[in-house]
């Protein structure tokens, strides 16, 4: 019902468009999620972009994907963008794991025993050498060292990178990639759908 909605409203849009002497379409895209379509061109302080559905970068799924953003907090931007600068990552990567493994929970605690922003489990904390899993700083800073590696090993395949975090490097080597876990094989679609939300904001 809500998906026949919104597209009867862009639909609506477009030929209001039309008949006001081609008027464009803007769309503000907000960090929570929200979106908003209008004739009126925003004031130079809104981030916003001129709607074009033949344009190829533009997607019906990436905007339903942005609505995932709701629980983004920037509360760790800084944190997240030195510790991406210094491993040589997209934040927008670990920005997506924090979201996909505790919702920005600082003190999220798995049953599994996984900790804190990116759940890491006692093995990664030892590895890395942490010792308050739910202080952000040193979370998101061996989490990230951890991407980092692994991004490395697999040659930049995300898929198979993301399948490594969740489900440990040994499952994704016996398998020869995405091992068949349900648990896995969500967690590795819902994170590349966040990635991707991500990237959309910061464009």
């Amino acid at each position: 019902m809500k998906t026949a909605l919104f597209t009867a409203s862009i639909a609506l849009l477009l030929l209001l468009a039309e008949r006001v002497n081609s008027a464009e379409i803007y769309v503000i895209e907000r960090v929570d999620g929200s979106v908003t379509y209008t004739t009126h061109k925003p004031p130079k302080s809104v981030k916003y972009r001129i709607f074009d559905p033949a344009k190829p970068a533009f997607s019906w799924a990436r905007l339903r994907a942005a609505k995932r953003l709701k629980t983004y907090s920037s509360k760790y931007d800084q944190i997240i963008k030195r510790e991406a600068a210094k491993q040589g990552i997209d934040s927008n990567i670990i920005r997506a794991v924090i979201h996909a493994e505790s919702g920005f929970n600082p003190k999220a605690v798995s049953s599994k025993g996984a900790k804190g922003l990116m759940q890491l489990m006692p093995d990664i904390i030892q590895k890395y050498k942490v010792k308050n899993p739910f202080s952000p700083s040193e979370n998101i800073s061996a989490g990230t060292k951890h991407l980092a590696v692994l991004l490395k090993r697999y040659k930049g395949d995300m898929r198979r990178t993301l399948a490594a975090y969740n489900a440990g490097e040994d499952a994704v080597n016996r398998h020869g990639g995405v091992p068949p876990y349900k648990e896995t094989k969500r967690y590795v679609s819902k994170t590349l759908r966040l990635i991707r939300a991500y990237r959309s904001k910061d464009g």
